[in-house]
């Protein structure tokens, strides 16, 4: 489904709001609550005793969705689907929390807009973004990739067929309706450069790539760590049906940004092709995929940033995204695959 005509709503709601709100829906007596850093959506950090059994606090998190996501509701479904699937497969993620109503979620109003209200179990980890580079983290990211397609490859959820959002990879062409957002003229004109590459190159063999159903956003922000252990995934709100290829794109797109290194994208590659190696065709077009990545990520975040002024997180890739993203601008295709060890591929 498609709604690219609507207006894309944040939601607005005060932590009172939040907190009557949890205890209206679930069996739950809040005891704590501190909003979250969130793109699209409200996130809230919450701590619960139960009303019924007086049980030791537990630890959730709130998602109010924005009201555009909040439309789908079979794509809400699907995550949830997918959470569950990569649960019951060892892998750590947060999982929803039944309601009173004995449902995952309910529709609820604020300043007179629907928006999908949630509560996600709390993993225990603080974020990769607060973590220093290293080989040994950037490996074990891309392990957790390549698992996450083995556990995933096969699935079929018919909601995610038709899913099109704005930040799925093979929309970067969309970006250049936002492009008035970035100040720049350069940046505009190498905006345009890898857009151009992407829809003369990528989007004519999206249909002849191994595609399936992928997080769509494996980010510094997305992964939880212990020291160099990756304790969990979580927001599954990027979920959606495409080229597998797409997936190691976006995620070696925000180990870069990370790290504020090309070269890194050999260790994440590395991990990751233990379990899936890329064919020549991908390896082809992954620098393309991280750049356009990479274009979406910066212009919508300038845009983002024009609607809602103040929202910092949105911005968090600015600084160094844009001298990255001029970097792999004069960085060749064969110079980039051999600093990512794949010129042999």
């Amino acid at each position: 489904m498609d709604h690219g005509a609507c207006i894309m709503i944040r939601p607005s709601a005060s932590i009172i709001s939040v907190t009557a709100k949890i205890s209206e829906l679930y069996p739950l007596g809040v005891t704590k609550i501190k909003q979250l850093e969130g793109y699209d959506d409200l996130n809230f950090f919450v701590e619960c005793e139960r009303q019924e059994d007086g049980a030791e606090a537990e630890k959730y998190v709130c998602k109010i969705m924005n009201n555009i996501d909040s439309l789908e509701i079979d794509v809400v479904e699907a995550q949830h689907q997918i959470m569950e699937r990569l649960h019951e497969r060892g892998i750590v993620v947060s999982l929803p929390v039944l309601n009173r109503t004995n449902q995952y979620f309910s529709v609820e109003r604020f300043n007179n807009v629907d928006h999908v209200f949630r509560l996600l179990t709390y993993i225990d980890g603080s974020k990769l973004n607060d973590s220093e580079p290293s080989s040994q983290l950037y490996n074990n990211v891309g392990e957790l990739v390549g698992k996450i397609y083995l556990e995933l490859k096969g699935l079929e959820i018919d909601a995610l067929h038709s899913r099109n959002s704005q930040w799925m990879l093979k929309n970067a062409p969309q970006i250049l309706q936002y492009l008035p957002a970035v100040a720049d003229a350069e940046r505009r004109d190498i905006v345009k450069s890898f857009v151009k590459e992407f829809e003369d190159f990528v989007v004519p063999m999206i249909p002849n790539l191994e595609s399936g159903v992928i997080h769509g956003d494996v980010n510094e922000h997305n992964l939880l760590v212990e020291e160099m252990r990756i304790a969990g995934l979580i927001d599954f709100g990027d979920v959606c049906y495409a080229p597998f290829l797409f997936e190691i794109a976006i995620c070696l797109t925000y180990m870069i940004l990370h790290a504020k290194d090309l070269s890194v994208g050999r260790e994440v590659l590395k991990g990751y092709q233990k379990f899936r190696q890329l064919t020549a065709t991908e390896i082809r077009l992954l620098r393309i995929c991280v750049c356009s990545r990479m274009c979406q990520s910066l212009v919508l975040g300038c845009q983002s940033a024009v609607l809602y002024p103040g929202n910092e997180y949105a911005l968090s890739s600015q600084k160094y995204g844009w001298p990255l993203l001029h970097q792999l601008f004069q960085t060749a295709n064969q110079r980039l695959l051999a600093l990512w060890g794949l010129e042999k591929s």
